[in-house]
């Protein structure tokens, strides 16, 4: 009698689809290595909304498995950092946009209701291949994205434009460390250890590329500087070289000897005019003009710009001195005038 009791149970779930423990037969291929899940069963006592119902099992569902995965990648990580004494590796990453990831991406949920039983199952799950296709989609494209980035630099690099090629590779800092996460998350569903090699190692040669190239344009825009005077600027065009020097080289920029090996070649052309002498009473007062005009050229030998530099100096004393100040204001100016265009 129990015998055939149990016969006609089995034949029950048989027919209605349902495994023993009450949820969809189907559900059965994601309980297997190929998928991480989590599944919520329930009788709806409060005779809650048959929606309102099934979302709450999927919601528990999808809670349990986003802290089930973060919390297996939170002992993993301990587990490495001790393994290799602190030092960052490909198994001792930061992985805080995984819970993004999961709520977005990852994770697919399913769930049936029994009206007459009122009773509901919902389960959420993760493919570990889907994930470690998304996974490796966004290492991909982000080592694609560094890439673009030192194209780009090393093109303006070319052009003499390394202070600007030197900001485009520091923008990558932040590509790096999300390419750290994804060979993380790789790692974690089990990509296999041939491939997780290959894309760590390209991973090191874009890290060590990109600081190399940002340690060389950052103190590496070699300029070529020429001036020379005229009329009365005397002196003048030495501190004006002078000044302008120190400027540039606090900004980075490096002199050298050889035009040919300048990244940039700045050509400036000093003359001083004695203006004139007032006087106020009883004072007499100088007015003299520094006038500049500035060339500048990339590698290339291309002119980049062409512009004219007036200033005018007042002093009580001489010329000599009104012709210093003309210079002083002259030399803020090209500054200005030049700098923009060497690193824009």
């Amino acid at each position: 009698m129990k015998k055939g009791l149990l016969i006609f149970v089995c034949i029950c779930i048989s027919l209605t689809g349902l495994r023993a423990d009450g949820y969809p037969e189907e559900w059965g291929i994601y309980i297997s290595g190929d998928y991480i899940y989590d599944i919520q069963s329930g009788v709806n006592e409060s005779s809650m909304e048959e929606s309102a119902f099934r979302n709450y099992l999927t919601d528990l569902a999808r809670t349990n498995i986003a802290r089930s995965v973060t919390t297996k990648i939170n002992d993993r990580s301990r587990l490495a950092k001790q393994s290799v004494d602190g030092r960052t590796s490909v198994d001792y990453l930061s992985v805080t946009q995984f819970s993004t990831d999961v709520e977005l991406n990852l994770v697919k949920s399913k769930s049936v209701y029994d009206r007459k039983l009122k009773t509901g199952h919902a389960i959420a799950y993760i493919d570990r291949q889907e994930a470690l296709a998304f996974y490796r989609n966004k290492a991909l494209m982000a080592f694609s994205k560094v890439e673009n980035a030192i194209s780009l630099a090393e093109d303006y690099a070319s052009q003499g434009f390394k202070v600007r090629a030197s900001d485009i590779l520091a923008q990558m800092t932040s590509e790096l460390n999300s390419i750290d996460n994804d060979l993380f998350m790789l790692n974690f569903f089990g990509i296999p250890e041939n491939e997780l090699s290959d894309l760590s190692r390209e991973k090191g040669c874009l890290s060590e590329n990109l600081l190399k190239k940002g340690m060389e344009y950052r103190h590496g825009t070699k300029v070529y500087m020429e001036c020379i005077s005229s009329g009365d600027a005397g002196e003048q065009a030495v501190e004006v070289e002078n000044g302008l020097k120190g400027l540039l080289s606090g900004k980075g920029c490096m002199f050298v000897d050889d035009m040919d090996a300048a990244d940039w070649t700045i050509s400036i052309g000093l003359s001083g005019r004695k203006y004139n002498v007032s006087e106020m009473g009883g004072m007499k007062i100088y007015t003299a003009y520094i006038d500049a005009e500035i060339d500048v050229a990339n590698r290339g030998g291309d002119k980049i710009l062409e512009k004219s530099v007036s200033e005018k100096g007042i002093h009580t004393m001489n010329y000599d001195e009104a012709l210093r100040e003309a210079g002083e204001k002259a030399g803020e100016k090209i500054f200005g005038t030049i700098y923009p265009v060497i690193i824009q």
